[in-house]
């Protein structure tokens, strides 16, 4: 049994350790879920009593944040007594490897890939300027990707909460630097206040790295770095390689801009990398969000009924024609990332379904898969996963083992596997769909696309490990 920390979460598997603390995987004992627990050293930046109340105020600050791209803070406590006394900060556990560990191991990255990770980053830090929070320590090794291509900025309210009060000492660490060296903002750098634009320059650098390997600037020592920051223009990333789009390019090297005023603001990013992430499936709409809604049938397709002749839509008075309607409206929804309502939508139309038709009708299937796909953007990725393990032999019994339901079913069980750690099982059901595919598929369908990428994600991710 392990140790047991605020008289509730059991901590099982050390996940990292750095100068502040530790990240441990832990078992949540009320709720029986699996979280992550950082516990900071009681000796460390927080051992003061007004640093702990800053560190109490900055999370719950960061727990207002509700963004797919930022892990969800569920809790923080004190823990122990006297000099042993512990912060701890407990969050949604993600499951992958820092952009600081997949560029030691793998280099420079895809550049659809590092504009997937710009648009999600640049999202998240849109959401969180809105709500007046600053990062303050935007780099590699606080941005995660999951296996399944979803990209996580840890770290939110820690740089702040290190932050003096007017009047007080300076707690940051190593050099009482205002943040890491290599990513701290000219005007930062020289006593300027945090603001949006410092953490947009610090994703300049972020990207720049990811898309040239190395970082734009390098110094022996940190202050010398922060020095180069502050008086050296970096070469423009398209001298590292050759295959960068202009405008992505001209993006990056924009944000390193000295000026605050003249580095493009978040919209702005969004607005370019769009443009070169990887083509979406079939059907689906282009963004950060890789998952398309549930496949639905074609208009007046003709459907294998169960224990009867095929059905063509609107034959059933009344039925059919509202039904294709409903489906429709249930895809709008979740293409327009409305998921409760599209879930609710799946969820009372196959209920009400049932009790007229077979549970192996098809439009009673697509609701079903959109029952779960809902549930997989909500955060319920076990649930959503049972599901779909359940859904795919049926899928494959009535409508066949090549029916694009089944390939799109089999993407989405590789995907939730990925996201909860199973990379190597994700991968093996993902090789197996590639063959599945490449027999009945045409060599340009979009769909062999999105395997490839996500097998490319899961050996970057396996090679990590």
């Amino acid at each position: 049994m392990g140790e047991t920390i605020g008289g509730r979460y059991r901590l099982v598997d050390k996940l990292g350790q750095g100068g502040m603390g530790e990240v441990w995987r832990a078992r949540d004992l009320r709720l029986q879920r699996d979280v992550a627990v950082k516990r900071l050293l009681a000796d460390g930046p927080f051992c003061g009593e007004k640093a702990k109340e800053r560190f109490a105020r900055e999370a719950r600050l960061t727990a207002r944040i509700e963004h797919p791209a930022v892990p969800t803070v569920h809790d923080w406590g004190r823990d122990g007594q006297g000099d042993t006394e512990i912060l701890y900060l407990v969050m949604e556990l993600v499951r992958g490897h820092t952009l600081g560990e997949l560029l030691r191991k793998s280099g420079r990255f895809a550049c659809a890939d590092v504009a997937a990770i710009a648009d999600q980053v640049a999202d998240a830090l849109t959401h969180a300027h809105r709500l007046g929070i600053v990062h303050r320590d935007l780099k590699p090794a606080n941005v995660m990707l999951t296996a399944d291509g979803r990209t996580k900025v840890m770290d939110f309210g820690i740089a702040a909460a290190l932050e003096p009060e007017e009047g007080e000492p300076v707690l940051t660490g190593t050099g009482d630097l205002p943040g890491t060296a290599g990513f701290i903002a000219p005007e930062r750098a020289t006593g300027g206040a945090a603001t949006p634009s410092g953490d947009l320059y610090a994703l300049g650098c972020l990207l720049y790295e990811l898309l040239a390997g190395e970082p734009p600037l390098t110094a022996p020592t940190p202050w010398a770095l922060v020095y180069r920051h502050v008086q050296d223009v970096p070469p423009p990333v398209a001298t590292h390689r050759q295959d960068i789009p202009a405008d992505l390019a001209a993006l990056v090297d924009g944000l390193l801009a000295k000026s605050p005023e003249e580095r493009p603001a978040a919209a702005r990013v969004r607005a370019v990398v769009r443009r070169h992430l990887a083509p979406p499936a079939a059907g689906e709409q282009s963004g950060s969000r890789r998952t398309a809604g549930p496949v639905l049938p074609r208009r007046n397709e003709q459907v294998p009924g169960p224990g009867g002749p095929p059905r063509r839509e609107g034959a059933e008075p009344g039925g059919s024609a509202s039904v294709a309607d409903r489906l429709r409206r249930c895809r709008e929804l979740f293409d327009e990332e409305r998921f409760s309502e599209a879930y609710d939508g799946y969820h009372r139309l196959g209920a009400q379904l049932r009790r007229s038709r077979p549970q192996t009708d098809r439009d009673v299937l697509v609701c079903r898969a959109g029952v779960a796909a809902c549930l997989a953007e909500l955060g319920s990725t076990p649930e959503a996963l049972a599901d779909l393990e359940r859904l795919l032999p049926v899928q494959e019994r009535v409508l066949g083992v090549s029916s694009m339901e089944a390939f799109d079913t089999r993407f989405r069980v590789a995907e939730l596997r990925a996201r909860m750690g199973r990379a190597r099982e994700a991968r093996d059901l993902l090789a197996d769909l590639r063959d599945r595919q490449s027999e009945v598929l045409p060599d340009d369908h979009e769909w062999h696309m999105r395997v490839a990428a996500l097998l490319d994600r899961l050996d970057r991710v396996l090679g990590a490990g």
